[in-house]
């Protein structure tokens, strides 16, 4: 592992035909960080994740992740590369048909041979395992019930034990809360917040509720336009930097 960043971004830009989503980013993301990114809708908080876990590539700019560049990777090393990146979605990306513990297991998939992940869907594997994880996020009760069952709020904590069952370095999630009311909201903020700390492992968090960043995450990155506005520790934002990056929409 490398000493370093684990997140460095140089001069970073990412266009999709004519349309810039991100123009000239430079960042370092330090091990163990908490880091809250914000903005308006369409600034690039989505598609900057996306570089982060590798599913997409710079256009232009390096960008060096654990101090490896994955497009110089060959598939194998950039897979393991990636395993060590784990990602909760804003549609939370489960499989409702399956019961609880399925969804679980599926972080583990990228280290199960192709027959031990669908003898697992016969016989579930490493209940003991699965359990200890949904406990630790409040539903250890959950373990076999149908996941299209349950609600909102418990969703996304079956999607962050997905994460957990990976045992990542790194955790990103994209607007993990965008779907959920303000109590479970603030229960899941709660929990990322104490499983990152717990965890020791480096949070990048986008969220569109910049109230969320300031109180739960200690650094906070502002984009705008696909730029980096601000990056400051969360208690240096003031109400005037918010004011310019969200100032078309309030």
């Amino acid at each position: 592992m490398s000493d370093g960043p684990v997140f460095e971004l140089r001069g970073v830009g990412r266009r999709y035909g004519e349309t810039t989503a991100l123009e000239g980013v430079d960042l370092a993301v330090e091990p163990g960080e908490r880091i809250g990114l914000i903005g308006p809708s369409g600034a690039g908080k989505t598609t900057l994740l996306s570089l982060l876990n590798a599913t997409r590539s710079p256009t232009s700019g390096r960008l060096l992740i654990f101090g490896q560049d994955p497009t110089e990777l060959a598939p194998e090393r950039r897979r393991r590369l990636q395993s060590r990146i784990g990602t909760i979605h804003q549609q939370f990306h489960l499989v409702d048909g399956l019961r609880v513990i399925h969804n679980v297991n599926a972080g583990r998939l990228a280290e199960w041979s192709l027959l031990r992940s669908l003898w697992s869907l016969i016989r579930p594997r490493e209940t003991d395992r699965a359990r200890r994880i949904l406990e630790r996020v409040g539903i250890g009760e959950k373990l076999y019930e149908r996941t299209g069952d349950l609600s909102g709020g418990e969703k996304q904590r079956v999607a962050l034990s997905r994460v957990l069952a990976q045992d990542p370095d790194v955790i990103l999630a994209d607007e993990p809360i965008a779907s959920l009311d303000r109590e479970n909201s603030r229960e899941v903020m709660d929990l990322l917040s104490r499983l990152a700390r717990e965890e020791g492992v480096t949070a990048v968090i986008s969220l569109h509720e910049y109230e969320y960043a300031l109180s739960h995450c200690e650094r906070v990155i502002g984009l705008r336009g696909g730029r980096v506005l601000f990056d400051r520790p969360a208690g240096e934002v003031s109400e005037e930097l918010i004011d310019r990056l969200y100032r078309l929409e309030r």
